[in-house]
């Protein structure tokens, strides 16, 4: 899975503790040592729950099934940041089309479980499964919105 930089946000900075990566980040946001972080969802839902922390807004398109009440933050009112962690099994350049084939309809059946998928979304997911044609123009996408965040100064190399 990939994660967000933390500095790719329009008109908030980047991050002023010296972590690269939010969630051990979130500790020191709930004791006030730092004001911001973007951990993982599961991670930082028992927090939400728990009072100790407020959710501003989610970073996906839409809302959250888990937390319908906290807005995207574009709802918020920070617009032009969007982002989603996904999952994607990878293979070797030369894998047979017939292997890639295989190996989707094998998730697929297994994503149609409904055991599974409920666990899935208690953990937070949102399922979108791409068939293998559709996830390499995904890839191809995602690099070059990431290729143009770095042009762009908003996201920056870990020190």
């Amino acid at each position: 899975m990939r994660s967000a930089p933390a500095a790719v946000r329009p008109n908030i900075g980047p991050p002023e503790s010296p972590w690269q990566v939010s969630t051990p980040r979130f500790p020191a946001q709930i004791d006030s040592s730092a004001t911001r972080s973007t951990p993982t969802f599961r991670y930082a839902l028992a927090h939400i729950e728990s009072g100790r922390v407020r959710a501003l807004g989610v970073t996906t398109a839409s809302r959250s099934h888990l937390l319908p009440d906290v807005p995207t933050l574009a709802e918020a009112g920070v617009l032009g940041y969007e982002f989603a962690g996904w999952y994607g099994l990878f293979g070797p350049a030369a894998l047979p089309p017939e292997i890639a084939a295989r190996l989707h309809a094998a998730i697929e059946a297994a994503l149609a479980e409904p055991a599974l998928r409920a666990r899935l979304r208690d953990l937070g997911a949102d399922l979108n499964l791409l068939g293998p044609a559709a996830f390499a123009a995904f890839l191809r996408d995602d690099d070059a919105r990431w290729v143009r965040a770095a042009q762009e100064g908003l996201v920056t190399r870990a020190q």
